[in-house]
């Protein structure tokens, strides 16, 4: 019962998540792929880090993984939006990711840049990302360099950076319900943010928002820095590492650091790193927790 109330969103709302991943097909290299998580009671937004630029196309790949997942709930319950945003040498546009795709999350506020370098370029990486997201929710409305979608119950706001900025009606013949944003060049990079509309009832009200929002990108050129602070007041900073995968991150005055990251961590489930251990809470529910041992796995519940 208590998983099911998780899984079914029926606990309070809105709640942050992390979570370490061993490597692909692996079962001792722990804490290889590490995510983000913001569940929200109109959206999900979660984002992906890998810890190296891998270039294979062929085999055991993970060009399923999305590097930047945000889906909007339908009122209706009928089919949610989902949208997604990264580079395309992985996989389409809809679903794309590229291997130097660096970003940083908090909450409903994401920073992702793409800069290339010779490897990518030999590899024949496209130069260019794309905010992709359904054709039913039109055009977007622009104000200063942000381009604002209204989706259901909440806004989803870009900013982009590229040599050149394109919109596209339709992405392919194979997708041709979504549209996408394009940053075009070698180096691009995108600010994303999620404001529900119970904040901001309508447009005026956002741009209002959005000038207490701070940029700054005047080292963005020469050093792969972008600064932001987001409409909920998190600032976040990201520096780009032109070799690297992870980009150097601060958020809030804090460098985010990846060693120990916990296998689960949110308000309603915690495992540490390499503790065997499971522990789930719920408000007005005992807690359990999921131990290993040398018998086999045994479920604990305090009285």
């Amino acid at each position: 019962e208590i998983l099911t109330a998780i899984a079914r969103k029926e606990i309070p709302l809105p709640f942050e998540a992390k979570a370490s991943h061993p490597a692909y097909y692996s079962y001792n290299q722990s804490n290889r792929l590490w995510e983000d998580f913001y569940i929200t009671k109109n959206y999900s937004l979660g984002t992906l880090l890998e810890p190296a630029r891998v270039y294979q196309v062929k085999g055991t790949i993970r060009a399923q993984y999305a590097t930047y997942k945000l889906v909007v709930r339908d009122p209706k319950g009928e089919q949610n939006a989902v949208i997604s945003l990264g580079g395309t040498y992985h996989g389409p546009q809809a679903t794309g990711r590229s291997p130097g795709d660096q970003l940083v999350q908090k909450r409903g506020a994401v920073i992702l840049q793409l800069i290339l370098n010779e490897t990518d370029l030999k590899a024949g990486v496209p130069a260019a990302s794309h905010l992709v997201l359904p054709q039913q929710y039109g055009q977007p409305q622009r104000y200063k360099n942000w381009y604002i979608w209204k989706i259901n119950n909440i806004w989803l706001i870009a900013r982009p950076w590229g040599d050149k900025i394109e919109l596209k009606s339709s992405i392919s013949e194979k997708e041709p319900n979504l549209q996408a944003l394009a940053a075009i060049g070698d180096q691009t990079a995108w600010i994303t943010d999620v404001a529900a509309v119970s904040d901001y009832p309508n447009l005026q009200q956002l741009k209002t928002g959005l000038n207490q929002t701070e940029i700054v990108d005047k080292d963005w050129k020469n050093q792969g820095k972008l600064s932001y602070k987001s409409l909920a007041g998190d600032r976040l900073t990201l520096t780009y590492q032109k070799n690297g995968a992870l980009g150097d991150a601060i958020i809030n005055g804090e460098k985010r650091v990846l060693e120990n990251w916990p296998v689960l961590d949110s308000p309603y489930i915690q495992q540490k790193l390499y503790s065997g251990q499971l522990e789930i809470k719920v408000p007005q529910q005992p807690p359990w927790r999921l131990r290993a041992t040398l018998m086999g796995p045994t479920w604990e519940m305090d009285k």
